[in-house]
């Protein structure tokens, strides 16, 4: 009799959870829904907010049991569940190359889950530009507003230069097949190498590891032609070629322009270095 009544009492207990909440509620990771659990355990709220968080569209208790697999819970009435992000995203109209990375943190408790009379509206000037945009938030029931503020930051996906292992800041030269090009959402399009045959005569400023986004700052060019060392100069015009030596007079990277001393003729020139300790004239 004892076990019968155990197991009445525990059936009893894992179908009593009930949930009463609002009419829509705008999901995000961690929210703090306005939600009034009724005789609930801390493992069925959980498994509860872990559904609101992943799901969108009508939760009924018909479809949060077949979603979750757990017939313990009933709703009192159907939730509306929206993603917070799908509606900031088509409110603010952001080009399909763009993610915005919300600071969910600043979200009061509560402040998106709206009654039936209840609409929430969004605003955001600068959400399709470069660094850190102010959105924001006002909940109203046309009588009553209410404001407020979050940060975003704009990411583009950008076909980027991703490392393919670990790459020392004393590595001397580097070369396209340390790199493989990738689709990665990035705050700073503009600062970031996106042309595998732009890393030649180039060298690290410091130490890369697997996976990392190659920046503008990891690297810089790569000394091809140093004052006073002799190089070979290649001189032409559209019906001659021919090569002589020069010293140069500066030092010298990929395309730069530099004066040398022709040794033969002991006359200053000027060409362009294409290659290590090799420069072009032109006649």
């Amino acid at each position: 009799m004892l076990t019968i009544l155990t197991l009445l009492i525990t059936s009893f207990n894992s179908f009593a959870c009930l949930i009463e909440g609002p009419k829509t509620i705008y999901s995000y990771d961690n929210i703090e829904a306005d939600i009034n659990f009724i005789k609930c355990s801390d493992a069925q709220k959980e498994k509860f907010n872990n559904v609101l968080q992943t799901s969108e569209g009508k939760l009924t208790t018909r479809s949060y049991n077949r979603i979750s697999g757990d017939d313990s819970i009933k709703l009192s009435d159907t939730i509306i569940v929206k993603s917070l992000d799908s509606f900031i995203r088509s409110h603010v109209k952001v080009p399909k190359n763009i993610k915005l990375d919300i600071n969910t943190a600043q979200i009061i408790p509560n402040f998106t889950s709206l009654s039936n009379k209840e609409k929430l509206i969004v605003e955001c000037e600068s959400c399709h530009l470069e660094g850190n945009s102010n959105i924001k938030l006002t909940k109203t029931d046309d009588i009553r507003h209410k404001v407020l503020w979050i940060n975003a930051k704009t990411l583009f996906k950008t076909e980027v230069l991703v490392a393919n292992n670990n790459l020392p800041y004393s590595f001397d030269s580097i070369k396209d097949s340390h790199f493989k090009k990738e689709f990665r959402y990035i705050s700073s399009p503009t600062q970031v190498y996106t042309d595998l045959k732009s890393l030649k005569y180039k060298k690290l400023t410091r130490n890369i590891s697997k996976g990392h986004v190659l920046r503008y700052q990891d690297i810089i060019k790569k000394e091809l032609v140093r004052y006073g060392k002799p190089v070979k100069v290649i001189v032409s015009n559209s019906t001659l070629k021919m090569t002589t030596k020069a010293t140069p007079l500066e030092n010298g990277y990929l395309g730069d322009q530099i004066k040398l001393k022709n040794l033969t003729t002991k006359k200053i020139i000027v060409g362009e270095v294409i290659d290590k300790n090799e420069v072009k004239v032109k006649l």
